[in-house]
Order: structure tokens, then C-alpha cells, then sequence
């Protein structure tokens, strides 16, 4: 170490003072940071006091002149270096605002691009009644054993199904805008309405044509009320599934199916 470094660290070590009782007992005058005990102190002024030895070792050559110079130089690039940050976060700003107000337009415009009462009261302006669509269904004694095989609520979901997926969609008399909550608008005296129980009604309606051809079927088995005949077990099976239920309980079941199952054949594509 040079007299003149040797000279520097000493005067650096001299900086150390003890503060007023009442506070932290000590202080380093370089960075002004306070310490309770000395020990702590003397392990700060080895980092803190090489960097002061440096600074102060560079700046040894230099005349007041070029100190002051190389201060206001550093100064100024550490103006630039917080005007460049504070621009860029101002970009990245603006771009998350720009980008959320496009999303925001996005939503609104797609929000737009479907209007619900456009597409019932004109883009399905020619659309049939319900009732007029359950008098069209033509039915025959597949359906009924097909109820029998499967169940009540999936022989008349089929029956329904089968009916819809040849429509013209602008002509179905059922339209579903929201499969998840299953809100369903249904046409009846020229009006659409958003009315389940009209689909309830139709369900019945064409339940019943099913049970009616029981007695065609009886026609062409007419042993299958016998035990011993070979199509007793699929009469019983007809009999019983071309009922909705024994009870409250698996009637409502047995519609609510039928009504899920319908819904998922008419949902509106909205694209």
C-alpha cells in the first residue's frame, strides 16, 4: 500500500463516529449508515471502505476541473439511463392499453355480430310452429321398439332428433341460445317465445302418437300377450318405456332429459 493509499484509508477511518446515547451507538460517514454495535460497523467499512478507497484513489489525478466534469458526465448518463427506463415502461404501457382496448373491441364487436332477435324474427322468419312441426313427425313401429330397447327418454329424444337434423335450420321450430343454461326459443302462432313448457307439450304430444301404435304392433304379434310367445318380453318392455314414469319423480326426469337432449340438436351457431 502506497503512503498516499495508507494516507486515504486512515483519513476514511477517522470518518467513524459514535453517535449521541438515545440512538445507535455507531456511524459511518461515508454512507451514513448507523450500527448498534462496533463490530457490525467494522464489517461495513470493509466493503464500504474499499469502494471509498477506489473512488477516492481514481479520483487522485484529477484536477477540481475533471472531477467536477467526470460528476456532471455520470450525472447525465444516469439521467438518460432513468429517461430510457421510464419511456420503455411508458411503450409497455401503452401497449397493454392498446392491446386490452382492442380485446375490449373484439368482445364488443362480436357481442354485435349476433343479434339474437334478427336471427328468430328475421332470419327465421318462415320457421314452423311447433305444434305444426309434432303433426309433420311421421312415426312407425321402429320407434316404438326402439323406445322399448333404450328407454322413454331416449326412444323420444330420437324420435325428435331424427326429425330436427333434416330441417333447414331456418325452418326448426326450436332454437337453444344458451346450451349451458338451456334457454330455448320456441315458435308457436307465429311468435317466438322463450317458453319451455311449449317443448314440454310437444314431448307429450308425440309420446302419445307412440303409445298409439301399440295396438298396430298388437296387430302383428297378436300371441305377445301370451307368456310363452317369444315377443311377450319386448311387449312388456313397450308397454312400460312408452310410459314417462311410474311417479312425479321419474316424469320429470325422464322430460328434463328429453329437453337437454333436444337442446343440444338446436343450438344456434352463433359464428
Amino acid at each position: 500500500m502506497t503512503a498516499k493509499h495508507h494516507e486515504t484509508t486512515l483519513d476514511y477511518k477517522n470518518t467513524t463516529k459514535k453517535v449521541p446515547k438515545g440512538s445507535a451507538s455507531y456511524c459511518c460517514d461515508n454512507c451514513q449508515r448507523i450500527y448498534k454495535h462496533h463490530s457490525s460497523l467494522w464489517k461495513h467499512k470493509k466493503t464500504c471502505g474499499q469502494s471509498t478507497e477506489l473512488t477516492l484513489a481514481s479520483l487522485d489525478n484529477l484536477s477540481d476541473k475533471d472531477i467536477i466534469m467526470k460528476l456532471i458526465n455520470e450525472n447525465q448518463e444516469f439521467k438518460s439511463i432513468i429517461m430510457d427506463q421510464s419511456k420503455t415502461l411508458h411503450e409497455l404501457a401503452s401497449k397493454v392499453g392498446t392491446n386490452g382496448n382492442n380485446n375490449n373491441n373484439n368482445i364488443n364487436s362480436n357481442n354485435k355480430t349476433f343479434n339474437l332477435n334478427v336471427f328468430l324474427n328475421e332470419t327465421c322468419k318462415d320457421a314452423m310452429n311447433i305444434s305444426d312441426f309434432v303433426s309433420s313427425i311421421k312415426m312407425d313401429l321402429d320407434d316404438l321398439e326402439t323406445t322399448a330397447r333404450i328407454g322413454y327418454a331416449g326412444g323420444i329424444s330420437g324420435i325428435f332428433s331424427h326429425n330436427l337434423k333434416d330441417m333447414d335450420t331456418r325452418m326448426r321450430p326450436i332454437h337453444c341460445a344458451d346450451l349451458k343454461r338451456e334457454i330455448l326459443y320456441i315458435k308457436e302462432n307465429g311468435v317466438w317465445e322463450r317458453d319451455s313448457t311449449l317443448l314440454i307439450k310437444a314431448i307429450k304430444a308425440i309420446a302419445l302418437e307412440n303409445i298409439r301404435q301399440i295396438n298396430e304392433w298388437k296387430k302383428l304379434y297378436p300371441d305377445c300377450t301370451d307368456s310363452d310367445s317369444r315377443k311377450n318380453d319386448l311387449y312388456l318392455k313397450i308397454v312400460s318405456n312408452s310410459m314417462c314414469g311410474i311417479d312425479k319423480e321419474e316424469t320429470d326426469k325422464n322430460l328434463a332429459k328429453i329437453v337437454s337432449n333436444v337442446a343440444k340438436q338446436v343450438v344456434i351457431e352463433k359464428n
